[in-house]
């Protein structure tokens, strides 16, 4: 009676963490992993003489594969500054020549598309016929012919 007067909450039933079944082969797994990131589990578990179920062990492996993966590349969500750019089109009203430079602007040539150093672009500039602007070409617009059977059979 004394302890539960003394402290400063309820008692709390608190046991020992009990360990896993594959805590004796994580050292093991960890080795394979080291060698090859990619390796699966069922392989794994085959190499280091894994006899017990699955489920755990694909867990464990699932848990302890990211630290030895590498880095993806692409898939940063942090960027420094001067890292990323971004190009925008911009259309005149008035005729632009034919042909883009890539760089080296300098205010005298009228279709420069100012680009970083160190990025790859593509560009893809096509001038469609008026009838496919306005919509009334749909038939010999880019669609597939299995896309025209399903535009006109949605119409009715």
């Amino acid at each position: 009676m004394r302890a539960a007067l003394v402290s400063e909450g309820p008692p709390k039933y608190e046991r020992k963490p009990v360990g896993s079944a594959v805590d004796a082969v994580e050292d093991a797994i960890r080795a394979q992993l080291k060698a090859v990131p990619t390796m699966p589990a069922t392989v794994i578990a085959e190499r280091v003489g894994w006899t017990r179920g699955m489920t755990v062990f694909k867990e464990r492996v699932r848990e302890l594969r990211p630290a030895y993966l590498p880095p993806n590349p692409a898939g940063r969500t942090t960027y420094e500054a001067g890292d990323i750019a971004q190009c925008d089109l911009w259309f005149p009203p008035t005729t632009v020549p034919v042909g883009v430079q890539f760089g080296g602007c300098d205010g005298q040539i009228g279709n420069c598309l100012p680009i970083v150093s160190g990025w790859n672009y593509m560009v893809r500039l096509y001038r469609p016929r008026a009838a496919v602007l306005r919509g009334l070409d749909i038939s010999r617009s880019i669609y597939a012919t299995d896309d025209l059977y399903k535009l006109r059979h949605l119409r009715g």
